[in-house]
């Protein structure tokens, strides 16, 4: 993978994330965007990767939902990193991603208002035998 497919993958993780933190603080998407004076449709493209997310419009969807956008970034790379590994191609074992990338705390701190479960449209992690994949889900 290229360092320009890795962005654009990144992007779509933003999105992803973004999303998961717009249900898990108990708003829906075309709430955010009507609020922020998005296009629903817009928005809603940019929360599903389709195309990437302007920083104006992550920023200003972070402070409504009372969310740092920083947290919603560090996530989205640690995804980047662990689906398709470290710029230097190394992987990831399972057990690493235990220990050093754990979802469901990691989002539980950067959103800690409710999350009695992690949303469908947060990314979920699955083993296949060798190393850990990213399996999105919109």
């Amino acid at each position: 993978m290229n360092s320009r497919q890795r962005a654009e993958e990144f992007t779509r993780f933003v999105g992803l994330e973004l999303k998961g933190a717009i249900t898990a603080r108990g708003y829906k998407a075309t709430q955010v965007a009507t609020e922020i004076n998005r296009s629903p449709a817009a928005f809603n493209r940019w929360l599903n990767g389709k195309v990437e997310i302007p920083m104006t419009v992550l920023c200003e969807a972070c402070e409504f939902i009372d969310v740092d956008p920083k947290a919603i970034v560090e996530i989205a790379y640690d995804r980047v990193a662990v689906a398709y590994g470290e710029r230097n191609g190394s992987k990831y074992e399972a057990e690493e991603v235990a220990e050093t990338l754990e979802p469901v705390s990691q989002i539980n701190a950067a959103f800690p208002k409710h999350l009695s479960a992690v949303p469908d449209s947060v990314a979920a992690y699955k083993n296949d035998g060798t190393h850990l994949e990213f399996e999105g889900r919109d």
